[in-house]
This record gives C-alpha cells, sequence and structure tokens, in this order.
C-alpha cells in the first residue's frame, strides 16, 4: 500500500511541475503557474519528508496541495472554462493523498 502511495504522490507531483513548466513560454510565468509549480516541488519535498520518518510532513502536503488546487481554478478562471468536476476531481485525489500522508 505504501507503494502506491509513494508513486500516486510522485507521479502528482511530477505531472504538476510538468504542467506549469510548459504553461511558463505561452503564458510568460503567471503567478498560478508558479504556484503550480512551488506546490509540485514542496509536494515532492513532502514525499521526501515522510519516506525519512517526518512525522508532520502532512502540514507540509497539505500547504503544496492548496497551492496545486489555487492554481488550477486560477487557471481555469483566466480562460473562462472551470470544469467542476474536473476540480472535484482534483479535492478528492488531494484528500486521498492528505489521508495517505496522516494515516500510512
Amino acid at each position: 500500500m505504501i507503494y502506491a502511495f509513494l508513486l500516486l504522490v510522485s507521479l502528482y507531483a511530477l505531472l504538476c511541475v510538468l504542467a506549469s513548466a510548459s504553461k511558463f513560454r505561452q503564458w510568460k510565468a503567471q503567478p498560478s503557474m508558479i504556484s503550480m509549480f512551488t506546490g509540485g516541488v514542496v509536494l515532492a519535498q513532502a514525499l521526501v519528508l515522510k519516506t525519512s520518518g517526518f512525522s508532520r510532513s502532512w502540514i507540509l502536503a497539505l500547504a503544496a496541495l492548496i497551492m496545486i488546487a489555487a492554481a488550477a481554478w486560477r487557471n481555469g478562471a483566466l480562460q473562462g472554462k472551470v470544469h467542476l468536476s474536473h476540480h472535484l476531481i482534483r479535492w478528492a485525489l488531494s484528500l486521498l493523498i492528505l489521508a495517505g500522508f496522516v494515516f500510512l
């Protein structure tokens, strides 16, 4: 179970970093893209702390997930396309990741 969690969080952090990095050239580093990039990096750092035994890594993960979700919402608003189902899935995934940080 822990390996599935590590894989899920690693992929989510990597995808957030790659998605934001790909938009840097198009949008000239909007604050929301910087927030998503930073959130992905911080989530990866929280994962490293979790694997090294730091018990409060969930706080860092929570901050990262909030940055990522807020950036995704803002990106949708900037494009005029806020898809509620997309954000509900993102929040559900964030809650699942946060539960993994707390309970695993």
